[in-house]
C-alpha cells in the first residue's frame, strides 16, 4: 500500500513539473517575429540614450527612496540619477544614466535585431526586465524593455506597445547586457 502512494505522489509530481516547465517554455518554429527591424530605427538614429537599470519584480514595495537616502549621502551628477519614486513600464527604477549614443552602443540594437533575425522558434514564459532604453525623438518617445534572461525585449512608442524580439542566445553575436551593465556601473557618484 505505501508503494502505491509513493507512486502516485512521483507521478503527480512529475505531471506537475511537466506542466510547470511547458509554461515556461513554449517552442513553435512556425511563429513569427512580432516586430520589425524598422521599429528600432530611433535608437540607432538618436543623438541621446537614457539607460536604465530597473527592477525585474513589479509588484515589490517601490518606497526604497527612505532606505536609499539613509545608505547614501553623495550628492548624484546632473547626468545620472538614483530614484525609486519612479517607474519604467512599472517596474522601478534603480539607477538612471543619460549618455551620448555611441558606436557600441548602437551595437547593443543591432544584437537585438540580429539575434531577432536568428530568432529559433524558444519563446520563455517570463519576463523579468533589468534594463530600458528610452529614446526621445520629434515622433514622441520610443522605449525598449529588454531581459536578456528570458530572451525578449518589448519596443514601444509613446506608451504603446509596438511589438516583441524574440531573441535567439545562440552564437557568438548572441546579445548581453555587458554593454549597458558596463555604463550603469561605471558612473561614480560625484562629491
Amino acid at each position: 500500500m505505501k508503494h502505491k502512494k509513493l507512486i502516485i505522489i512521483a507521478v503527480t509530481v512529475c505531471i506537475l513539473l511537466f506542466v510547470l516547465l511547458k509554461s515556461m517554455i513554449v517552442t513553435n518554429g512556425s511563429m513569427d517575429q512580432e516586430y520589425k527591424s524598422s521599429d528600432l530605427a530611433a535608437f540607432r538614429i538618436a543623438k541621446q540614450w537614457s539607460i536604465y537599470s530597473i527592477d525585474s519584480n513589479p509588484f515589490r514595495n517601490k518606497n526604497l527612496s527612505d532606505q536609499e537616502s539613509s545608505t547614501t549621502d553623495k550628492p548624484r551628477s546632473t547626468a545620472e540619477k538614483t530614484t525609486n519614486t519612479e517607474d519604467f513600464h512599472g517596474h522601478t527604477i534603480l539607477k538612471e544614466l543619460t549618455v551620448p549614443v555611441t558606436p557600441e552602443l548602437v551595437s547593443v540594437i543591432r544584437d537585438l535585431d540580429f539575434a531577432g533575425q536568428h530568432w529559433n522558434g524558444f519563446i520563455a514564459g517570463c519576463f523579468n526586465p533589468r534594463h530600458g532604453v528610452r529614446v526621445v525623438e520629434q515622433g514622441g518617445i520610443c522605449d525598449l524593455l529588454i531581459c536578456y534572461e528570458c530572451q525578449s525585449a518589448i519596443i514601444s512608442r509613446n506608451g504603446v506597445r509596438n511589438g516583441t524580439i524574440y531573441f535567439s542566445t545562440d552564437g557568438p553575436n548572441a546579445p548581453k547586457p555587458d554593454q549597458l551593465n558596463s555604463l550603469l556601473h561605471s558612473k561614480e557618484d560625484v562629491n
